[in-house]
Parts: structure tokens; C-alpha cells; sequence
């Protein structure tokens, strides 16, 4: 692996400096652990659930609406809009997803929430092209 020093500069042949070698050489006494993807109290759910004790954290969940206020493995993740309004005045909900173990998630296609459309506005997607 190649390191330069700090530049501004996007083109790599523009940077003129010295550059650092790893050659692959790991320090002896350096120690490495790993450990397995559980939680053992609120703090390994960002303070955002509660960590039962089979260590899976279950993510706090809105008095409003029913729906976690945060998602993923240890409640991470802020959740996304449960209702979006369209410039024609549809509406799409989100479509969400019972899990046995963990509660709660919501379908996802690329990382994020799909929607459903509910009502009204101007479909965007061809009649032919829609899924079912």
C-alpha cells in the first residue's frame, strides 16, 4: 500500500512528494480480537432500545404511531419517513415488514425504505412497469 502526504490535489502525477511504503511487516505483540455482534446493555444499542437478554437490541418504538424510532442491528439508524406527501398531493406509506427476532424493519431496495403508493397524485412508474 502506497500513502503520500496531505494534498489538495486530485491527479496522483501532481503530487511531487515523498511517499510511504507498507511492505506488509506486522509489528509482533500486536493483538487482535473479535467478538461476536451482541449487545450487553443500552450503550451497545446507541441509547436508542433495549438490549434483551439473548444480547439483540430492541429498538424504542414511537407512542404515536407504533413504528421504532430507530432501526438496523443496534438501533443506528434514524427511521425513515413513514408517510411522504407528492408535489400532486399523493401519498405513499411506507411498507413495513414484521421480523420475529428483531420487531420491526421495513422493506428496502438499494439501502432504502420502499414505498406504496396510497392515494391521489400522478403515478410515476408505467402501468407495465409497476410490480404487482
Amino acid at each position: 500500500l502506497l500513502r503520500s502526504p496531505e494534498t489538495k490535489s486530485f491527479n496522483l502525477l501532481e503530487v511531487d512528494s515523498t511517499w510511504s511504503i507498507w511492505t506488509g511487516i506486522i509489528n509482533t505483540g500486536s493483538t487482535f480480537q473479535a467478538t461476536c455482534n451482541r449487545c450487553d446493555s443500552k450503550a451497545d444499542c446507541n441509547y436508542h432500545g433495549t438490549c434483551t437478554d439473548d444480547g439483540k437490541c430492541v429498538c424504542y418504538v414511537s407512542e404515536v404511531d407504533g413504528y421504532p424510532l430507530y432501526t438496523g442491528t443496534h438501533c443506528e439508524f434514524s427511521r425513515p419517513c413513514i408517510r411522504l406527501t407528492g408535489s400532486e398531493g399523493g401519498l405513499w406509506d411506507i411498507i413495513p415488514m414484521e421480523i420475529k427476532d428483531n420487531g420491526f424493519t421495513t422493506w428496502k431496495a438499494y439501502g432504502r425504505a420502499v414505498y406504496l403508493q396510497i392515494s391521489g397524485g400522478d403515478i410515476t412508474t408505467p402501468e407495465e412497469d409497476g410490480v404487482i
